[in-house]
């Protein structure tokens, strides 16, 4: 009885080494299978990412030369996502997450967008923007289409 126990217990761990072990090597021969692909150029192709205070002025990431500086006026606000994103608030709903000139930074903690020169413009408060809006460009805040301002102007008063 002894001997018939050890014997199906022998068996019974080599079938569990020899399932481990075929676990594994099938592990090792898909993560081969995967790097072994490659990265496929058309999938990232023309697709980048704003730059954190610094407006482009030229290249495909901005709007085509040629295509006149509008403003674009809204509400200053703050989506907590993706580490943060600032964005401008329309009347009539749209939200453009603005990248903002040099100079300029959003304080997430005070709540607040400060410039170069010491403004302060609070979430919440009205602000216009000048720039344009950027073409084939992408973000990872995901919020609205991406304006690339060149000037910030303060609300009065």
């Amino acid at each position: 009885m002894r001997v018939a126990r050890r014997v199906a217990t022998r068996a019974m761990i080599w079938a569990m080494r020899r399932d481990l072990v075929l676990v594994f090597v099938v592990a090792i021969w898909l993560s081969g299978c995967a790097a072994s692909r490659g990265s496929d150029p058309s999938i990232d192709s023309g697709i980048s990412l704003p730059p954190s205070a610094e407006p482009q002025t030229s290249g495909p990431a901005t709007a085509p030369p040629g295509d006149a500086s509008s403003a674009l006026a809204g509400t200053l606000r703050f989506a907590d996502v993706e580490g943060g994103c600032m964005f401008l608030e329309t009347p009539d709903g749209t939200a453009y997450e603005v990248i903002l000139p040099e100079g300029w930074q959003m304080d997430r903690a005070a709540a607040e967008l400060r410039g170069p020169a010491g403004e302060i413009v609070k979430f919440g408060s009205s602000l216009v923007v000048r720039g344009s809006i950027a073409r084939h460009r992408a973000s990872t805040c995901h919020i609205g289409p991406i304006f690339v301002a060149n000037e910030v102007q303060l609300p009065p008063g």
